[in-house]
């Protein structure tokens, strides 16, 4: 999660793109394990975006962490 959006894998998403490859990923399985990164400038907003995404997806496994 950074000031202007969102991370996966190196790549930057939206969050309607986000919420697919997210909800993909939790099709395969959803004991994966999620590491969401803030930078100190990212809106709190984007982060709680990322945890309902996750938790729609069922995506339980997560661990929350400043940069």
């Amino acid at each position: 999660v950074y000031e202007r959006g969102f991370v996966l894998r190196g790549r930057k998403y939206s969050i309607q793109e986000l919420d697919r490859q997210l909800t993909r990923l939790a099709n395969y399985s959803k004991n994966i394990s999620v590491i969401i990164k803030c930078t100190p400038d990212s809106p709190h907003a984007n982060l709680v975006q990322l945890l309902d995404i996750c938790a729609k997806a069922g995506l339980k496994n997560l661990s929350v962490f400043s940069m």
